[in-house]
Order: C-alpha cells, then structure tokens, then sequence
C-alpha cells in the first residue's frame, strides 16, 4: 500500500504533520521538490493526517525522501543502531567458518553527509559513526543501492561499511527507532574490515594445519602401504607385479597365453622355444624386405629374413626355418601387442595395490 508523506521540511529540520500548524500556515516543503506543503491534520476533517503538494503536482520521491532523512535524524539523535552479524561461509560443521553475532552499539558521535576525497575523487556517505577514533560508513537505501565504484572506493579506503535497505519500512518514528536496534537482514555488511582479516588468518591457520596434517597422513599412508607391500611379498611371494600408471609390462596372463605356444610348431624352433619358456624378447621385428629383417634377444642380433633369401642361394629346409621363426615371432608379436593384457584395474585377477620405493605394484590373483 502506497504511504502518505507524514513528514516535511520546516525551516530545514523535518517535522511531523502533527508537530506543525494547518494548511498552508504550516510553512513546509517537500523533503523531495522543495515545493510548498499543505497540512492536513485538522481531524475533524480528515482521518489520516499528512501533507500534500499545494500544487497537486505527483511526487514519486517524496515519501522516500522523507524516509531518508528522518532515518539519518534518528541515528543522528540516538547514536544507536544494530551491528549486523557476521558470517563468512557460515556452517556449524565448517571448521574454517568465521561468526560473530549481531550487537546493538552505542556511538561517540554520528555525523551526516560528510564529504571524503579518495585522490582526486569524493564520496559521501549518508552517516560515519565514531567509536574511539574507529569510524563505520552508514548507507540508507530505498531505491538508490551502492555500486560497484563505490563499493570498490570504501575498500580501497578500508574503512567499514554498512548498508540499510529501507524499502519494507514505514515513514514512522517509532517503527524505524525500532528496526534500527533490531537484528534485521535488510541491515547488511558492505566491507567489514576486522572480520574480513580474522577470517583471513583463521583461514590461514587452517590451511597451515591442514598441510601439517597433510603431512602426517602422508606418512601414516606411506608407511601403511609399504607395509602392505611388505605383507604381500611375505604370504604371497611371486604375486606382486610392478605396474606403471595400472599397467604391468609383465603380465602373468600374457605370459600364460605366450606358453600355450609350447604346443604348437613353433616349440619345435630353438629360439623361439626360448622366448616361449620366458626369455625376454621386445617384440620388435628390424629391417625391411627385401633387405634382411632381424630381432635383438638379449645383446644378439639374430636374422629373421636373411637378404640372401631373395636371390635362391637359401636350401628349402633353410627357408622353411626361416618362415617358421618369421611366423611363430609374428604369433607371439600379437600376443604381445594385445592391449587386453597388463590393464590391472580391469583385470578380475588383481586383487590389490600398493607402493614400495616409488614404485608401484598390482598383487595378482593369477601365477603360473
């Protein structure tokens, strides 16, 4: 519901309807226009008492106007208003949160409209109130909040700051006496600069505790899964199997699926009856056809595909050797290759893992 402007200006100090003569002898303006008020607080006429424009002319500010400056004059009498609470990332099970309640304060001195130059550049705030040389900027606001620029100006200053949202309030005295000392949302914090650094270095100190605790877990952690490992090669020797980032190069089931091969022709061919039995062998064939092609096991070199074997000089049997040898590599190559094999987290044989050294390994469900 739209409120009746109650109060105007006498001879520059605001004035309630009731405090000031009928009519045009009440010598008022609006705390807005300026424009001459006319009293309407002859009861027996009029159930509500106000004031309205002499001109009738609509003025939307004149209400808020009003609301501003009989705000300012009631702190300005009283020195009294609610601190809000503050609460920096509130939670009861936060550890790093910062609260300090609500607190209804008392100031030495409250002066209106002072102006403060920020370098080249001034700001003035509604109200500064003063308690032992520390001073707290009061802002009052209906339709007009702080921006951006200064809101960032009071920071650079450093100096406390409170906002007063007005728009929910009556044009009252008593009701807005009352919502001054009350622990009321619409009372909020700007910048509240003591608060800010507490939370700073409370959190701060968390962290530096929290690095100190990330320590000893780290420790305890690492001791815990060196004895694990331990543990592991004790009871389950031969089970552990390094992996790097979860892959193990030496995979039992790729060993398995290669010794299967112990079976087949390719068993009947020396080397490759070695790299079967668990000779170690990189997978890599060398050269190019028609140019001969060869594997390196161990520190020999041993030819594959000899380059005479283009130009007949080869027996049959030699041949047939050799493509044996080329055939069985090829086999035991794809196994290799496979990439089903040595992915630990998702093989249903891995069991556990843990680290030793700066190593880490897989314990393995799965031995031949």
């Amino acid at each position: 519901m739209e409120q009746l402007l109650t109060y105007g200006l006498f001879e520059g100090e605001l004035k309630h309807v009731s405090e000031v003569e009928n009519g045009l002898a009440c010598n008022c303006f609006c705390p807005n226009c300026m424009h001459p008020l006319i009293a309407k607080n002859n009861f027996s006429n009029i159930k509500v008492a106000h004031f309205a424009h002499k001109s009738d002319k609509e003025c939307e500010g004149a209400v808020e106007s009003a609301l501003h400056l009989l705000a300012k004059s009631i702190l300005q009498r009283t020195k009294r208003l609610t601190i809000p609470s503050y609460h920096y990332d509130y939670n009861p099970n936060n550890k790093n949160s910062i609260f300090r309640e609500s607190v209804n304060l008392t100031f030495d001195t409250i002066i209106l409209e002072k102006t403060i130059f920020v370098e080249e550049t001034k700001i003035i705030p509604d109200a500064i109130g003063f308690i032992k040389k520390k001073q707290i900027f009061i802002e009052f606001a209906r339709t007009h909040f702080l921006d951006d620029f200064k809101i960032e100006m009071i920071r650079g200053m450093g100096i406390p700051c409170i906002e007063i949202d007005l728009r929910e309030q009556l044009l009252d005295e008593n009701s807005l006496t009352n919502f001054l000392n009350s622990d009321n949302p619409s009372i909020y914090w700007i910048l509240d600069t003591r608060s800010d650094q507490d939370y700073i270095e409370h959190k701060k100190d968390s962290i530096r505790k929290q690095i100190e605790q990330n320590k000893i877990d780290f420790e305890n952690n690492k001791k815990e899964v060196e004895a694990k490992y331990f543990k592991y090669k004790d009871d389950l020797n031969g089970k552990l199997i390094r992996t790097e980032k979860g892959v193990a190069s030496s995979c039992p089931l790729r060993k398995f699926e290669i010794s299967k091969l112990a079976q087949s022709k390719y068993y009947e061919h020396s080397v490759l009856k070695n790299i079967i039995d668990g000779e170690f062998w990189n997978g890599q064939l060398y050269g190019t056809l028609p140019n001969e092609k060869w594997i390196e096991l161990g520190e020999e070199k041993l030819v594959v595909i000899p380059k005479d074997s283009n130009t007949g000089a080869l027996s049959e049997q030699e041949i047939k050797s050799n493509n044996l040898f080329y055939e069985g590599l090829r086999k035991i190559k794809s196994i290799l290759d496979d990439p089903f094999y040595g992915i630990c987290y998702q093989c249903e044989f891995s069991e556990d893992k843990c680290e030793y050294g700066g190593n880490s390994y897989v314990v393995c469900s799965f031995a031949i």
